[in-house]
């Protein structure tokens, strides 16, 4: 492992020929840039402490472009594609207030276009809110994960309260600012119910689109080991044969059944405001193909708006997707 670049400004622009040669892509309204590399935070169930122990004493591991060069390469981008909305897919945007300001003064007068990124809850407030906005930013992801602070703080290490992020969802609301949530269930010792809590704390936050998942228990990170000494899963090595994002359960849950159910309709839900109480009711009843068609309309609406495009350039978007997939996996078997 040879020591980590530190001076990201170095680095040459990315190559992005490989995809901008499709016209769907090409077209895409949003384009995606990183500012920086590496997460300076521990979660269990996130491979960057993996990474992050893979390069230690390598040198610093959070880095960050200068504001100048990411307004570069965002302006190059412009000169082969159609850039209408940034996404800033750092695992965090920020962590420096220092780099903020800079960033907030310079992006308005260079790019000046609206922007998405990723932040924590522990790390904003409201004049960081404010800089943001006035820099252009349109929404930002935050990983929730859990609705119950028991488990995002000791299972998961993710350390904010149910106040806390429903103070901030209150401030970028306050903003006009978007808010889009990460989420997880069938999690080790959770319940339906705490899965249930989740989702009516999403709905508290009045969130417009958000992203449901079935916990992945990667190999070698604490929320594995935790499963492993808890019998909770037989053997982390069966955790790479997956080939897709889950759909039941990974873990030993009681109700598994019911689990996959709320995976199916916890977008659907968010969507239209559903009730925990009228959605407890819903995941006891069998309408598995009902349930997978509203998660697929829900998948298409969050996305259209997520993205801006048309349902047309949505489905051609997919087409290219699966034939470069297929290509990967015709390669992969050669």
């Amino acid at each position: 492992i040879r020591k980590l670049n530190e001076d990201l400004d170095s680095l040459p622009l990315p190559d992005r020929g490989l995809y901008v040669k499709y016209k769907s892509f090409r077209e895409l309204t949003v384009k995606r840039f990183l500012s920086g590399r590496g997460c300076p935070y521990s979660c269990s169930f996130c491979f960057t402490r993996r990474l992050r122990d893979i390069y230690r004493d390598k040198g610093k591991y959070v880095r960050k472009h200068s504001p100048e060069r990411v307004c570069e390469e965002i302006n190059e981008m412009r000169k082969i594609a159609v850039v209408k909305t940034v996404h800033f897919s750092d695992d965090i945007f920020f962590t420096d207030r220092k780099w903020l300001e800079d960033f907030s003064t310079l992006y308005p007068k260079r790019v000046g276009l609206p922007f998405q990124c990723n932040i924590t809850a522990t790390l904003i407030n409201e004049e960081t809110i404010r800089l943001l906005k006035d820099a252009g930013l349109r929404g930002v992801g935050i990983g929730l994960e859990s609705g119950v602070e028991r488990i995002r703080n000791e299972i998961l290490q993710k350390h904010f309260s149910n106040e806390e992020i429903l103070e901030i969802a209150h401030l970028l609301k306050k903003y006009k600012i978007e808010i889009y949530t990460y989420n997880m269930i069938a999690l080790p010792k959770e319940s339906i119910e705490d899965a249930l809590i989740t989702l009516d704390l999403n709905i508290k936050m009045d969130v417009p689109i958000t992203q449901c998942n079935i916990a992945i228990p990667f190999e070698g990170l604490p929320i594995t080991e935790m499963a492993m000494n808890s019998s909770l899963l037989e053997d982390e090595k069966s955790i790479t044969a997956l080939s897709k994002r889950p759909d039941y359960p990974l873990l030993k849950v009681e109700r598994p059944i019911e689990f996959a159910r709320l995976f199916l309709l916890f977008p659907f839900a968010i969507k239209i405001g559903l009730g925990i109480s009228i959605v407890r009711r819903l995941i006891k009843i069998p309408l598995g193909i009902l349930y997978k068609f509203l998660h697929r309309v829900s998948y298409i609406m969050n996305m259209k708006r997520y993205y801006g495009i048309s349902l047309m350039s949505g489905f051609k978007m997919f087409l290219d997707i699966k034939r470069g997939e297929s290509f990967i996996r015709r390669f992969l078997e050669k």
